[in-house]
């Protein structure tokens, strides 16, 4: 999983520096208030890795709050953070002007924000309805989801320079054809890392993704675990395991669903957030002479 990092988190600092202006309710266990960095004033708590992160996409704060290490990394950040903050609370300054409009500022900003995703929560329709609009979608755009005729296939790779290279591949074979697990000789002899920890599956692809000989060799493979023969490439020798192959047609739906349920949320919740917004955009009235005047002086 990509590192997450505060510096990554969106409004993550902000709404640190303004916890203290509006409560934060949590649906909290008692594992949440425990230290997990730190102790005393300045310990960071299951509550703070929370708070850290509610505003991220669900997707994404689901892996960071699942994984040990992310959560170690952002609670040693937030703790490093809050004895800095601390400091500068003892030095006054949080006193300093600049400072107090910055945090107005900024509480502004995570009050906006927090506004705006309650709006989107509450325009979002109910899994049945969204269902039923990405249905709709789908059988309003046939020729979107027109596929051609696609593969699904597994290979064991044997680079070229491989000592005893198509021996080794024929060896390996042989032991599928006689009832070895392929996805498991994949796993422990293939050398292309793209696939070989997945047992060698490469997935759904057409005619022409793969290099000719390979592509030749899979689309002549007829029926589910079926395997080719030794097939030699640019990139080393191939054994091939089919594991479905599909007609030209039309996408499954079930293939599509989530991405088109996506899609509709995306609109749904954009129009709303116009709809809430648009009003106080149309009554905004900018002062051309005041923005020239002050933008005036940063171009010299």
């Amino acid at each position: 999983m990509q590192a997450l990092s505060l510096r990554s988190l969106r409004s993550g600092a902000l709404l640190a520096a303004c916890l203290a202006c509006a409560p934060i309710v949590f649906g909290a266990t008692d594992a949440s208030s425990t230290p997990l960095v730190g102790e005393g004033a300045a310990a960071i708590t299951g509550r703070d890795v929370i708070t850290e992160t509610s505003t991220l996409d669900a997707s994404v704060r689901q892996r960071a709050l699942a994984s040990p290490e992310t959560v170690q990394r952002l609670a040693s950040e937030m703790y490093i953070r809050r004895t800095l903050a601390a400091k500068a609370v003892e030095q006054k300054i949080d006193q300093d002007p600049e400072v107090q409009h910055l945090l107005h500022v900024v509480r502004e900003r995570v009050l906006s924000d927090a506004l705006v995703r309650r709006n989107e929560a509450r325009s979002r329709p109910t899994t049945p309805v969204l269902e039923s609009l990405a249905l709709q979608s789908y059988k309003a755009q046939p020729a979107r989801f027109q596929q051609p005729e696609r593969v699904h296939a597994r290979h064991i790779l044997i680079p070229l320079k491989a000592t005893d290279a198509r021996a080794t591949a024929e060896a390996l074979r042989k032991q599928a054809l006689a009832g070895a697990n392929f996805a498991d000789l994949a796993k422990k002899n293939s050398k292309d890392p793209g696939s070989a920890p997945q047992g060698g599956d490469l997935g759904f692809f057409p005619r022409g993704k793969m290099v000719p000989q390979f592509d030749e060799a899979a689309f002549a493979l007829a029926k589910s675990g079926d395997i080719s023969d030794v097939v030699e490439s640019r990139f080393g020798y191939h054994i091939i395991q089919l594991i479905e192959k599909r007609p030209a047609g039309l996408q499954p739906f079930e293939e599509v669903k989530a991405e088109l349920i996506e899609e509709a949320v995306i609109t749904i919740t954009g129009n709303a957030h116009n709809e809430m917004v648009r009003p106080i955009a149309e009554a905004a009235k900018p002062n051309a002479e005041a923005i020239e005047a002050f933008s005036a002086p940063y171009r010299k």
